[in-house]
């Protein structure tokens, strides 16, 4: 009986492993449908992020099929400038060589003044800086 108790805990565990993996993967298949429907794209915790045409759409991960409505799209015409943020600090242009990253982000600001930042994983920073260089190109076609 005691040893059976002792299980017990580690069958809930098992059971939330299996939950969270099975959610994680409909997560990835969904962003895997979605993706080819994209110029550029990425995901990772952060957010999905693509861009088509004069389109940057960026959101959270989702479940189903269909990408979701709570997505924000912006025109490209609505985006004023992209600027890299790191560690809290924003800079115009990525500073080299890189310095140890805690927290990364591009900074999308509109023509109002208001912004927008953008997240992307500290354990990559090739990824948002690949996005930074085709943002700035981007904007300025």
């Amino acid at each position: 009986m005691e040893k059976g108790l002792l299980w017990l805990p580690l069958l809930g565990l098992f059971g939330w492993l299996v939950w969270a993996g099975r959610r994680e993967w409909q997560q990835v298949e969904a962003y895997r449908q979605w993706a080819p429907t994209m110029a550029h794209h990425k995901y990772d915790r952060h957010g999905v992020l693509g861009q088509q045409g004069d389109r940057l759409f960026w959101g959270t991960p989702w479940r189903g099929a269909l990408p979701p409505d709570h997505f924000q799209v912006w025109e490209r015409g609505a985006i004023a400038r992209v600027q890299w943020v790191m560690n809290g600090q924003v800079w115009d242009i990525p500073p080299e060589p890189l310095p140890p990253v805690r927290e990364l982000a591009l900074r999308l600001t509109w023509q109002d003044g208001s912004h927008q930042d953008v997240g992307f994983t500290n354990a990559n920073p090739e990824i948002a800086q690949g996005w930074y260089r085709l943002l700035q190109t981007w904007l300025a076609e």
